[in-house]
């Protein structure tokens, strides 16, 4: 019996993949995301390394495989492309924030950048470990790893893939839930060769 959300179309094979990604995503991506905001303290890249890195769980989850999360994908690609691109300059900011959260702290700036650095490359490094299976997959993974290594700009270059897709929700939904079976009906990782 299908759930709320599930996608009739989709091979039981299909959706069990999809869910893996979005279970594992929930377990240390998720811890090493908590780790990153907390060690930040709060400020631009505490908001947006929360959101990219909910990306693949709601995509690819089986009560969203309906339409590939595409509610909860908008509102979070939207908000931190707005974040990124904002006209103040996101690195700029971020600076700020660090500056700021270790004054508040009363810890030596060095010591404090050291250490959420170190937490954001676990945070890229547990991305990383993510198998996914299509190219949307593809991006939202790689936007965190690029947070998490503080390439803001190559993180803005794949939210900007995902967001082309959003402007329809056909077309978004198409996208989400692409899949290749291989030859004895798993499920292909992406890339697909």
């Amino acid at each position: 019996m299908l759930g709320y959300g599930q996608n009739p179309d989709l091979p039981p094979q299909v959706v069990e993949a999809f869910n893996t990604l979005a279970e594992e995503q929930r377990g240390r991506p998720e811890n090493a995301m908590l780790d990153a905001v907390h060690a930040l303290g709060g400020g631009v890249l505490s908001y947006i390394v929360e959101h990219v890195g909910d990306l693949t769980n709601r995509m690819a989850n089986k009560w969203h495989l309906s339409d590939g999360g595409y509610e909860y994908i908008h509102d979070k690609v939207g908000k931190t492309l707005r974040t990124l691109r904002h006209g103040y300059g996101f690195t700029i900011e971020h600076e700020e924030n660090m500056r700021g959260n270790a004054k508040y702290n009363k810890e030596p700036y060095l010591e404090y950048v050291l250490r959420a650095n170190t937490l954001l490359l676990d945070y890229a490094d547990a991305h990383a470990q993510l198998v996914v299976y299509n190219r949307a997959q593809y991006c939202a993974r790689g936007a965190a790893i690029a947070l998490g290594v503080r390439n803001f700009k190559r993180a803005e270059a794949l939210l900007a893939m995902l967001e082309k897709h959003l402007a329809n929700i056909d077309d978004w939904t198409e996208f989400a839930i692409d899949y290749r079976l291989n030859a004895d009906g798993s499920v292909r990782p992406f890339p697909w060769s």
